[in-house]
């Protein structure tokens, strides 16, 4: 599992690799309409869209940050767990690959659930994985 700061840099990394995507993508849509001639118009309408997409781009990378930074409370075998439960493996796998007991696999789920306050195994899931925890 990785750490939120490693998670974040990651983030970033992919942020800015698709910033540059979409900076290629300007340079190519300007490239094409020279080459084949396309309107002006219908060019401006083009670099117009990729404008747009980088504009949702900056909105929504804050949000996506803020929300992989938040601290986890969860245990690291709590953590393990639950990302077993993600994949959609029973305690009896789980354990297998921990080299765990099911009912200590139980115990460790039940404690990320009271941590969470969370009622089952989807809630629990869900929420880790909203929050960039899983």
């Amino acid at each position: 599992m990785a750490a939120p700061a490693q998670v974040t840099d990651t983030v970033e990394q992919r942020l800015g690799a698709i910033e540059e995507q979409l900076s290629r993508l300007a340079d190519a849509v300007a490239a094409m309409g020279t080459i084949l001639g396309v309107s002006l118009d219908r060019q401006r309408e083009i670099e117009e869209l990729v404008d747009t997409l980088r504009a949702d781009l900056e909105c929504a990378a804050p949000a996506f940050r803020d929300r992989v930074r938040l601290p986890c409370p969860l245990s690291s075998r709590e953590l393990d767990v639950l990302i077993g439960l993600s994949d959609g493996k029973v305690y009896k796998q789980i354990a297998r690959e921990l080299s765990l007991s099911a009912s200590t696999v139980r115990s460790h789920a039940h404690h990320a659930y009271r941590k969470l306050d969370v009622a089952d195994r989807a809630q629990a899931v869900l929420l880790a994985a909203e929050r960039g925890w899983i």
